[in-house]
């Protein structure tokens, strides 16, 4: 078993260091990011509160409260900027170390 809590602006929560989870779950309100994609790995980005910017193939997303955006193996991405009152979870399915390829 597995339990996490949100208790810092960044940070993974489930399926890290050495984890048997087959998922990883993170949390931030803000975030440095570089353009990347993942080779098998899917992202769904889930806006508990606020809003933010992703960068998808060149298209500037805009996630607010409520919203989920899943971003494909393949896509080159990267969060571009938040508001204030940004809480944001991060799902990466399937839990895949060293999937990240920096462009």
């Amino acid at each position: 078993m597995e339990i996490a809590s949100i208790n810092s602006s960044k940070k993974w929560l489930l399926g890290v260091n050495g984890s048997r989870c087959p998922v990883e779950i993170g949390f931030f309100a803000t975030a440095e990011d570089k353009l990347h994609y993942h080779e098998k790995v899917f992202e769904y980005y889930l806006a508990f509160s606020g809003k933010l910017i992703l960068l998808i193939d060149k298209k500037r997303i805009e996630l607010k409260t409520g919203d989920v955006c899943c971003v494909e193996p393949g896509e080159r991405h990267m969060f571009m900027k938040g508001s204030r009152d940004l809480k944001c979870f991060l799902v990466k399915l399937p839990h895949l170390p060293n999937d990240k390829v920096i462009c």
